[in-house]
């Protein structure tokens, strides 16, 4: 009996556990996702004012 406690005891903690886990899992996926879009965001705006730069420096210093 007391071992029955005992086996049911851990499965019970564990599926809380295993829940508790697949929440975390889905933040941290939910977390990574943002932070990739942000730094996509971040990068396409930097390539944007380099592109700028560029443009505004070739149309004041035209090669000859």
């Amino acid at each position: 009996m007391k071992t029955a406690f005992i086996l049911l005891f851990i499965m019970v903690s564990r599926i809380g556990n295993s829940q508790e886990g697949n929440s975390y899992i889905e933040y941290h996926k939910k977390c990574r996702k943002a932070e990739q879009l942000f730094l996509k965001d971040i990068t396409d705006q930097c390539f944007e004012l380099y592109n700028q730069i560029f443009d505004l420096n070739d149309s004041q210093n035209p090669q000859k």
